[in-house]
């Protein structure tokens, strides 16, 4: 290897990757295939669930605004991070030079900064559902939407601050991954625990609280119904990211034609996320589900009117 290409080499594509990737057309044509159609439906996707956000006055709270935060994310996955993806893909598949090595840093500069915003929004989103029921009465007084927009911003940032440890070398980035995961990661699973502590705490007081049992019920009812959405949300992105964690490292331990392969669809899977999650948004939450019908009723009729 020349000097140049071993002080690049994480901005570029490794030459044997890029052999072995050429000489397996058909898997990237069909993975170019399912990735133009996950671009399509996370696109249409999540600015489906933004614009309905936008237009309906009863999703103005704090958590849904929290919530946009990840359909940010995983709009541009599917507006920016996707068509990069195919793009290096179709320039294996069309030529046989080297993939420019912009095009490759540009996908992970994007992939990891998108991927950090979404761990952390789900982090936030997770301790926005623990303080709801730790504030409880006070709870729209602490946690306003003026704050919740100042969290996003500052996820953001963070997620920045993580691509300067990218631009520092590979091993800095390992570095920083692995502490980033492990504080979300364990901080999300505090939460989880003294969730199930105050929904214990608060139904041993309903019990001794006969006459307005009725009232706490149906909140309390309504505050696990938000847990258990948000925690499908968690279950989704560790199902779509642990099994391409897992190839990485098999992939690092044995260099070959197969693992590297399963490694790709697996990272296609990853980007499968962007377009689920606005699908579980409809199905499990009737208020954005209506507004969403209500905003394909509004399309459609403006599309039938032109």
């Amino acid at each position: 290897m020349d000097e140049e290409y071993v002080s690049n080499q994480h901005f570029c594509l490794d030459r044997e990757v890029q052999k072995t990737l050429a000489e397996n057309s058909k898997a990237l044509i069909i993975n170019v295939i399912f990735n133009i159609i996950f671009s399509i439906t996370a696109t249409l996707g999540n600015l489906l669930v933004l614009v309905s956000k936008w237009r309906s006055s009863n999703l103005n709270s704090p958590s849904w605004i929290l919530m946009c935060g990840l359909a940010v994310s995983d709009l541009c996955v599917g507006f920016i991070c996707e068509p990069i993806f195919i793009g290096v893909h179709t320039s294996l598949f069309l030529k046989s030079k080297a993939v420019p090595c912009f095009l490759v840093s540009t996908k992970l500069v994007v992939a990891i900064y998108l991927t950090d915003v979404t761990l952390l929004s789900i982090t936030a989103i997770t301790i926005d559902r623990y303080l709801a029921i730790y504030f409880h009465l006070r709870y729209e007084e602490v946690v306003t939407q003026t704050r919740a927009k100042v969290v996003i911003a500052c996820l953001w940032i963070i997620s920045g601050l993580h691509l300067l440890a990218w631009i520092r070398g590979f091993e800095a980035l390992a570095a920083a991954t692995a502490a980033l995961l492990s504080v979300c990661l364990v901080t999300v699973l505090f939460m989880w625990i003294k969730i199930y502590q105050v929904v214990r705490h608060h139904q041993a007081q309903i019990q001794d609280q006969f006459h307005a049992q009725a009232q706490q019920q149906f909140n309390m009812l309504r505050f696990r119904k938000s847990v258990v959405n948000n925690f499908m949300i968690l279950l989704v992105f560790l199902v779509c990211y642990v099994p391409y964690l897992v190839s990485s490292i098999n992939l690092a331990r044995e260099f070959n034609g197969s693992n590297l392969l399963t490694h790709v669809f697996l990272y296609s899977f990853i980007l499968l996320k962007s377009s689920l999650n606005p699908l579980l948004y409809c199905c499990r939450q009737s208020d954005i589900r209506a507004a969403t019908k209500q905003t394909l009723r509004q399309l459609f009729c403006l599309t039938q009117g032109q």
